[in-house]
């Protein structure tokens, strides 16, 4: 049952609907109107512009989303949850100010002493009253033609000439008003300052007569102000022409010319003013009281190209290329930057590893060095794989004039050096031959003697030998070295001391050399004793 009254709901609001679409305002002048983020314009009220003069209760929109034709212009009634608010009902002469967020439309009736105001919320289509505001020290204006306007910053509300004194300010939080004392003497091309309350002249170019019943809206974000029609007070003749105002430079031209008419609707989307009703007035001084009544078609003014037109044209093509277009081309930039940023990594993270490598490789030895042309401890520096004695260590062997000698027992330590002991007729050197301190491996075999000793000792030096070169000595050898023993030192380490200097590490004889030593010393003590009792 309730799924078949929604249903039912459902089919009256579009028959409703269909049939306000297809309906139009009655051309009338002197209504409320005003435009929501240049997309809908919204009218109310007005005067029959016919001889009759009645008032009517009409609410329409326009569409300005779509385009379309002067000869069918896409209006439509608007559908109000409750009845129009008793202090709406047949007004004329009153204005409609816009909320901060253009979610709301204010109505603004000032008749008699009392002020009426009422609230219509495009979310939900439905009225506010607002509390009636009574001045009684103030006595209102005769005028009945009262234009609303509200601060986007504050909501607060402005209608000039709703008091003898001033102007008539509204708090729509507080729900109160008040009054600014303002002149009342305006003069041509003048404009009212609404920090200090004075009007003031600071326009050039062709401004527009003291008008009545003209028109007034901003175009391109309020950088243009375009004024059109009214009656001109003091040439008491129709005006036709459309009047621009240039904010920045606050300089006045002139632009198209149209039938001369007052209290027409006016609206502005992208580069289109948009006009409509009002009452036409003859342009002749004698015929200035002769009220001629307006075209109920709507104008179009294109304000680019300075004609008027019969097309509205919205803009949705070259918004949706110029989108497309930038869509793409911001696409374009974000992959170029991404590009970047990946590029821009990679060349870090390379350098990144080069720095590794060359902090931990260790230094090479270039090809054309000799190592036996280095100093020692440059070339232990330079070559951190360690490398045998012989390969950077002369060699030398001793030799004996005499056939008989002592020849100590196999146990030397590998590291130890190694003599040929021969003997002679007084005693024989244990003293191991000394070096040069010379770090050059060249100069470090020299020629062995004992002056303590009469036999001889012959000190034959060998050229080490590099893994690549052999010595020629290694390769010929007589068979009297080939029965000599090494005498090259073991290989020094290299040590770092505290203080950063290269030290070599300090060598000692193997216990079984001093024991050898030892032995042969007392071999020869036994020898003199025997030969000292024969």
């Amino acid at each position: 049952m309730k799924l078949s009254i929604q249903l039912f709901g459902l089919m009256f609001c579009g028959l409703l609907l269909s049939i306000s679409a297809g309906s139009s305002p009655k051309t009338a002048f002197f209504g409320a109107y005003a435009t929501v983020e240049e997309s809908t314009l919204y009218i109310q009220g007005g005067i029959d512009t016919d001889s009759s003069g009645d008032l009517y209760d009409q609410f329409y929109s326009l569409d300005l989303t779509q385009s379309w034709d002067t000869s069918s212009p896409p209006w439509s009634e608007v559908l109000t949850v409750g009845s129009i608010p008793a202090g709406l009902k047949g007004a004329r002469g009153h204005s409609i100010s816009l909320s901060r967020k253009q979610k709301t439309l204010t109505f603004w009736n000032i008749n008699g002493s009392d002020a009426h105001a009422a609230s219509f919320h495009l979310s939900t289509n439905s009225w506010e009253q607002l509390p009636t505001f009574f001045m009684p020290k103030q006595k209102l204006n005769n005028v009945q033609i009262c234009t609303a306007v509200a601060d986007p910053r504050t909501d607060q509300v402005y209608i000039p000439g709703a008091s003898d004194r001033g102007m008539l300010v509204y708090s729509l939080e507080s729900k109160s008003s008040s009054i600014r004392e303002m002149e009342r003497t305006a003069k041509n091309s003048t404009f009212w300052s609404g920090y200090s309350f004075v009007w003031s002249s600071n326009t050039s170019g062709s401004a527009a007569p003291p008008l009545a019943g003209s028109c007034m809206v901003p175009a391109y974000s309020g950088t243009k102000m375009l004024v059109f029609g009214g009656f001109d007070v003091f040439a008491e003749a129709g005006i036709d022409t459309l009047y621009i105002l240039d904010v920045p430079t606050l300089t006045w031209s002139l632009g198209g010319k149209y039938q001369p008419r007052t209290g027409m609707v006016c609206s502005v989307s992208g580069d289109y003013l948009i006009v409509w009703g009002g009452m036409g007035i003859s342009q002749s001084k004698g015929d200035s009281g002769k009220v001629i009544p307006a075209d109920e078609t709507l104008i179009i003014y294109n304000i680019k190209t300075a004609q008027w037109t019969t097309q509205y044209l919205t803009s949705d093509n070259s918004n949706k290329i110029a989108a497309i277009i930038g869509g793409s081309g911001g696409a374009v930039v974000v992959i170029i930057l991404i590009a970047g940023v990946v590029v821009f990594r990679k060349r870090r993270r390379r350098q990144h590893q080069k720095q590794e490598i060359q902090v931990s490789s260790p230094l090479q030895l270039r090809p054309e060095q000799d190592i036996e042309k280095e100093p020692v401890e440059k070339a232990y520096f330079q070559d951190i794989q360690p490398r045998p004695a012989s390969a950077i260590t002369p060699q030398a062997t001793l030799q004996t004039t005499q056939s008989f000698r002592n020849t100590p027992p196999n146990t030397s330590h590998s590291n130890s050096p190694q003599y040929v002991y021969a003997q002679g007729p007084q005693q024989v050197s244990m003293d191991p031959p000394s070096w040069p301190t010379s770090t050059s491996p060249s100069q470090r075999v020299q020629s062995v003697s004992s002056s303590r000793s009469t036999s001889t000792l012959v000190a034959t030096p060998t050229i080490p030998a590099s893994p690549r070169y052999p010595s020629y000595q290694q390769q010929h050898r007589s068979p009297q070295q080939q029965q000599s023993f090494n005498l090259s030192p073991p290989a020094r380490r290299i040590t770092r001391n505290p203080q950063g200097r290269n030290t070599p590490e300090p060598t000692s004889d193997s216990n079984h050399t001093i024991q050898y030593q030892i032995n042969a010393l007392q071999a020869e003590v036994n020898r003199l004793q025997a030969n000292l009792h024969h």
